[in-house]
């Protein structure tokens, strides 16, 4: 016989036991006794069968992702990246009244917020910004379903300033010229600089992260993933397979 149960958080062992028992009510003595003894000799994996599912809804089940993921950063180990790549902007511009930090969406964005916050702690004025690269993307052609376009901010004047564009993660480089080309519409910085969190080989084009947190060689299966307190609600980078997904 096999038996269903739905386990409640505030259903016990025992409880899920009588049920079964229960089952028998109608079982000659004999059999019950030997059912009861299968009951008993079950009694673990029973347990460690229910302790495997979580229920969130009676009509769903949830399972692990099919992609493992392998973690690259945690949370502490993000936080120190984050005041390394600050303290070394801080120091490479020591004497400059403003900085510009420029944020590409998405997840750029809460990493320039992060630095932006970091260098003000120091003393630094900095302006904030923020850039939606879509319609600048040179695979835009070939997209059957567009991007959410967040739009972009650069609510200061960015001529003759000290720019830092601002990724979580340099890969092809591809998007970093996207967002160079747009930074340019806006204005003719003095200087404009790169930041990434994480710096992974495998360039397309010559542009490069003068600031990274680290720097990785992966497989082309892999990706880089991060996530952000601000964003996320948690703080972690860490590398999955590619998901292969029908367009």
């Amino acid at each position: 016989m096999i038996f269903l149960v739905e386990r409640p958080d505030d259903v016990t062992e025992g409880a899920v036991l009588v049920s079964m028992a229960g089952a028998f009510d109608d079982v000659d003595p004999e059999v019950f006794n030997h059912s009861q003894k299968m009951t008993l000799f079950f009694r673990s994996e029973i347990v460690s069968i229910l302790d495997a599912f979580v229920t969130l809804d009676s009509s769903k089940f949830v399972t692990e992702s099919p992609t493992p993921q392998r973690q690259l950063l945690d949370a502490s180990s993000l936080g120190r990246c984050l005041d390394e790549i600050a303290d070394a902007i801080h120091a490479n511009w020591p004497n400059e009244p403003r900085l510009a930090l420029v944020g590409v969406y998405r997840r750029g964005v809460p990493f320039a917020e992060a630095l932006a916050e970091r260098l003000r702690d120091k003393g630094r004025q900095v302006d904030m910004g923020r850039i939606d690269i879509t319609q600048y993307r040179d695979d835009l052609q070939r997209m059957t379903v567009l991007p959410k376009l967040e739009g972009s901010d650069l609510a200061f004047d960015i001529n003759d300033s000290i720019v830092i564009l601002c990724d979580e993660v340099i890969y092809t480089a591809r998007t970093s010229r996207a967002a160079l080309e747009e930074l340019l519409d806006f204005g003719r910085p003095r200087c404009v600089q790169m930041a990434a969190l994480v710096d992974r080989t495998g360039r397309e084009l010559p542009l490069c992260a003068e600031y990274a947190g680290i720097r990785v060689n992966l497989p082309k299966h892999e990706r880089v993933s991060v996530r952000f307190i601000a964003s996320d609600g948690h703080d972690e980078v860490f590398v999955k397979a590619w998901e292969t997904k029908n367009t």
